[in-house]
């Protein structure tokens, strides 16, 4: 089923490879090189912040660019500057929507941006309401900002990641761009019910695994997210200086008790 040729995009309720593999579960944007440039919506920005340029002006083929759907503000793409290349998002999207309706926590892509059929993008989930983690850090953390929130995002990555790994989908690029804070009044987190990270911004194939994880990508799994988010986060708050540094884990279930644990020893700081 696709809308009106007239429309820039077409869009079609399921994609088909040049190979003529159907894939069900994933939409397909379809554009035509003369129709492109200008119509992949409001641009917002760059994933490896080098520019500022467009998508049909920029030379640099590195990272992605982000669009939001001027209609449905909550659609979003994600495309990559080098569209010459291949990539196979398709094969990833297909299977994550199909474990989407077990996960609760996480919102994933849902189809992909073709041009001329070859696929340079996804079709994300787009929050307008939203920044990054690592944006969180740099921005809203002050000093007046309870040490104790710093225990309610790591709960939350907790929930988040626990999640996708009891599902069979290890995410092995968890760091702090690749969370995202719901913002709450003045973009200050309150109480629990105003943190709702969400890890979307970058699902990129090479950075999933499904199913089977050997030992080698379990490590960069966990080490990853402890090096470039939680120990991070506990730096930005300041709390790295009365609970020491963030320990090594290799399994949930010791994350778990790290947080729990750092949250005995702020609770008896707080209260001293």
């Amino acid at each position: 089923m696709l809308n009106n040729k007239s429309t820039i995009p077409i869009i079609r309720e399921e994609y088909v490879d040049s190979l003529g593999n159907v894939y069900k579960n994933v939409r397909e944007i379809a554009y035509e090189k003369n129709n492109i440039c200008g119509n992949l919506g409001k641009y917002i920005t760059e994933s490896n912040g080098q520019s500022n340029k467009s998508f049909c002006d920029d030379v640099d083929l590195n990272g992605v660019l982000i669009y939001q759907n001027r209609i449905d503000k909550k659609i979003g793409y994600r495309i990559y500057k080098d569209t010459k290349a291949v990539h196979k998002d398709n094969i990833m999207i297909e299977e994550l929507v199909k474990r989407q309706p077990k996960i609760k926590h996480s919102l994933f892509p849902t189809g992909v941006v073709t041009l001329d059929g070859r696929v340079i993008g996804q079709e994300i989930p787009f929050f307008d309401n939203a920044i990054t983690l690592s944006e969180f850090c740099n921005k809203v953390i002050n000093k007046t900002t309870s040490p104790k929130e710093a225990i309610k995002i790591h709960l939350e990555i907790l929930k988040i990641m626990r999640e996708l790994y009891e599902n069979g989908i290890y995410y092995l690029d968890g760091h702090n761009n690749n969370f995202m804070v719901l913002k709450g009044d003045n973009h200050n987190i309150t109480d629990g019910t105003n943190i709702n990270m969400i890890a979307m911004i970058d699902y990129s194939p090479e950075n999933i695994v499904f199913d089977e994880l050997d030992e080698y990508k379990k490590k960069r799994l966990f080490e990853c997210l402890r090096n470039y988010c939680l120990s991070i986060l506990n730096y930005r708050f300041g709390i790295n200086k009365i609970v020491g540094p963030f320990p090594y884990f290799y399994s949930f279930d010791e994350l778990e008790e790290i947080i729990l644990e750092q949250d005995h020893i702020l609770t008896k700081t707080i209260h001293k």
